[in-house]
């Protein structure tokens, strides 16, 4: 899974808007504490690194960082 941070919600909620289009799996959660201590929405999904990109260059969306979820652990891509 891909889970993807945001700098501020209103980013996190313009990628769910155009995520979920496409992807059933795709959901907001709270930014894992393996990651982050503050508080705050990640996206979370089954798609491709290129397709998250995809979506966050086209609408213009900045994100704070992608992450490789793996064996309940984040590695920064």
């Amino acid at each position: 899974m891909i889970v993807v941070t945001f700098h501020q919600l209103t980013d996190a909620l313009m990628f769910e808007e155009s995520a979920k289009k496409n992807e059933p799996e795709f959901r907001l959660i709270p930014v894992p504490r393996k990651i982050s201590s503050s508080c705050g929405l990640a996206a979370r999904t089954a798609m491709s690194v290129e397709d998250v990109k995809r979506i966050l260059a086209e609408e213009g969306i900045e994100s704070d960082g992608i992450y490789k979820e793996e064996n309940n652990d984040y590695l920064k891509l």
